[in-house]
């Protein structure tokens, strides 16, 4: 008797590991992606914020400097669509308007949007003097320009 459930007990465990195998194998559904990463070509957006470190001026005499500069998002021409701001640390900060479709266009020099060497830190995006149009801030650390 002892015997016979000792054979039905194997029986049970080996039919279950089996079971376990055969479902753990399965191959499991593809889910589609949440986000895919656009070209430049795609949207339109070329900003990059390069650096470009030398002796003199690098992460071990400035601890902030791959911290990044900044990105703001609002609706600066008021049709309805996100634009987009980018501050850059050693670059030209640019302005892209919202084209729909994720589409961008550069207006930073239309917008005449100062280029003027400092080395941004962040972007706020506020109604800064209540006239109902959005603004944006840019918090500096230093003006390469006149080293201050």
């Amino acid at each position: 008797m002892l015997f016979k459930y000792i054979q039905n007990w194997k029986k049970a465990v080996t039919s279950f590991a089996l079971s376990v195998l055969l479902f753990a194998c399965n191959q499991p559904t593809k889910e589609l992606p949440l986000f895919e990463a656009l070209s430049a070509e795609q949207t339109g957006i070329q900003f990059e914020n390069k650096l470009h470190p030398n002796e003199q001026f690098n992460m071990f005499h400035y601890m902030y400097y791959y911290n990044g500069a900044g990105v703001g998002t609002g609706d600066f021409n008021n049709d309805g669509k996100a634009d987009i701001f980018f501050a850059s640390n050693e670059g030209d900060n640019q302005l892209y308007l919202n084209q729909g479709k994720l589409k961008f266009t550069e207006v930073s020099k239309q917008a005449q949007i100062p280029q003027d060497s400092a080395w941004n830190t962040g972007v706020s995006v506020v109604d800064i003097n209540n006239d109902g149009l959005l603004d944006f801030s840019l918090g500096v650390s230093f003006s390469q320009s006149n080293g201050e």
